[in-house]
């Protein structure tokens, strides 16, 4: 968690903390971008590609977080698909993303040939100094349920600025 406040602005906040005996939330793959071995491993497809390269800057809250981290990633205009293993016992799935603190990206999401109907991963920047930010995007159980293995299609909708990618890591919710 993070605190802090601005010029002469107070900003004060509220948390509640519940916590469980067991953790919800299972870390089950991680792919990374620009890597061969994860690439090849997760059969990472991309399409549309704008930009590759690295990159090497702070995550949000200059005044906590002064620790540069250095990443390698892609942008596109197309789409970019891997395939990513899950716990078969899962009740949905949480997609966590590495990407650049820009503004309005956007994509629709598929799983195993299935558009995420619910809504698009849209990431909107807020008023922090920083490159990187990290964005989630949740997958209902519906997609998901029974299986141990699926593949995530994520393909940029044209109204929205390329899509930024680095590094996903995958999680599945087990209760």
């Amino acid at each position: 968690m993070e605190f802090e406040s601005w010029e002469n602005y107070y900003i004060a906040s509220l948390v509640w903390y519940y916590e469980k005996d067991k953790p919800s939330l299972v870390p089950t793959d991680s792919i990374k971008v620009m890597n061969a071995i994860s690439e090849n491993t997760h059969h990472y497809k991309i399409s549309g590609e704008i930009w590759s390269g690295k990159k090497a800057g702070q995550y949000p809250g200059l005044r906590i977080y002064n620790d540069t981290t250095y990443d390698e990633g892609r942008s596109f205009s197309g789409y970019s698909q891997f395939n990513a293993a899950i716990n078969k016992s899962n009740n949905g799935v949480r997609i966590r993303l590495r990407t650049e603190h820009v503004n309005f990206q956007g994509v629709n999401v598929w799983v195993d040939g299935r558009k995420v109907a619910e809504k698009p991963w849209v990431i909107i920047k807020n008023n922090f100094v920083a490159l990187w930010v990290t964005s989630d995007f949740e997958i209902p159980a519906k997609y998901t349920v029974g299986k141990s293995n699926i593949s995530i299609r994520l393909e940029h909708i044209p109204s929205y600025k390329n899509w930024i990618e680095y590094k996903y890591d995958i999680l599945s919710c087990v209760q």
